[in-house]
């Protein structure tokens, strides 16, 4: 669900959010300005969203050879990036560690906790045995 009441929306993610953030990318509302920064591997990993009424900005982030979960790119990404006037509200999502990074850095930035929301769909290096997943011997 999108916040309501706040100027513009900002979306980082991994591939393992991009169902959910093209969800709320096209869940925007006429004029309402978004940007977006995706992390992937390259190029070859580039999606679509459906219709979008908003006006987002979408931003793919290439992490080239570096495994998933480990690469500084999309939180130096999102430090760098020139933010729209007035109140925004961050939706993070991915790899625990590149959340909690990108929470960090946006909070550095201005943004307040609560305009924040911070979901790590899964962490480097760990089986996700608690959740449904079973733990694969290496």
């Amino acid at each position: 669900m999108l916040a309501p009441d706040v100027d513009w929306h900002l979306f980082a993610a991994d591939e393992s959010a991009i169902p959910a953030t093209f969800a709320m990318l096209e869940a925007l509302a006429p004029g309402v300005t978004a940007l977006a920064f995706i992390e992937v591997d390259g190029p070859v990993d580039v999606q679509t969203p459906g219709p979008i009424v908003g006006d987002p900005q979408v931003h793919w982030v290439y992490r080239g050879d570096a495994e998933a979960g480990t690469s500084p790119v999309l939180n130096d990404v999102v430090a760098a990036a020139a933010l729209p006037p007035g109140t925004g509200y961050a939706y993070l999502n991915g790899e625990l560690g590149t959340v909690n990074t990108l929470k960090a850095t946006l909070t550095a930035r201005g943004f307040a906790p609560e305009h924040i929301s911070a979901k790590g769909y899964w962490s480097h290096g760990h089986a996700n045995a608690a959740h449904g997943e079973p733990a694969r011997d290496r």
